[in-house]
């Protein structure tokens, strides 16, 4: 099962200490000046955006701001977020959509404060509305559109 590690901060080291023998990471992405992590080598996302078309990326980062940022650059190379790239905290467990208004935040804080959900699953939220760019968001069609299930439980394109 090789992946593509983008993050060498203290949630990659967490990655790679949980996961060193279910996952061959590849190579590791990361905007350090290091060019190892655990004898695996390190780039930049410039030097290998070109080279990203077909693997697996997770993104390791505690920081929603961060992983934005980063989901944002792999979404610029038509990398497709949960069939190409998932952030660190969905490896292993289960994807639970929740798809609605605003009222669907008070649903989420039940299920993410009983411990035996937290273990098994992860939420992703959508909204009825794409309050960006005032439209429906194509959640049917985009779920529909996930194919070929990986070890992880994620959608990868094929």
């Amino acid at each position: 099962k090789k992946i593509i590690l983008y993050g060498a901060g203290l949630a990659g080291e967490k990655f790679y200490w949980a996961y060193r023998n279910k996952y061959q990471i590849e190579y590791v992405l990361d905007r350090c000046d290091n060019r190892s992590f655990h004898n695996i080598p390190v780039y930049s996302f410039e030097e290998k955006k070109n080279d990203l078309y077909g693997q697996f990326v997770v993104i390791a980062t505690e920081k929603e701001s961060i992983y934005h940022e980063i989901s944002k650059n792999l979404k610029s190379i038509d990398m497709v977020e949960l069939q190409d790239f998932i952030p660190v905290q969905m490896v292993a467990k289960k994807l639970v959509v929740m798809y609605g208004n605003c009222h669907m935040i008070i649903l989420e804080k039940y299920l993410q404060k009983q411990p035996e959900f937290q273990r098994q699953y992860v939420i992703k939220r959508y909204y009825i509305a794409d309050v960006d760019k005032k439209r429906r968001y194509p959640i049917r069609s985009y779920i529909s559109s996930l194919s070929g299930v990986n070890n992880t439980g994620y959608s990868r394109r094929k």
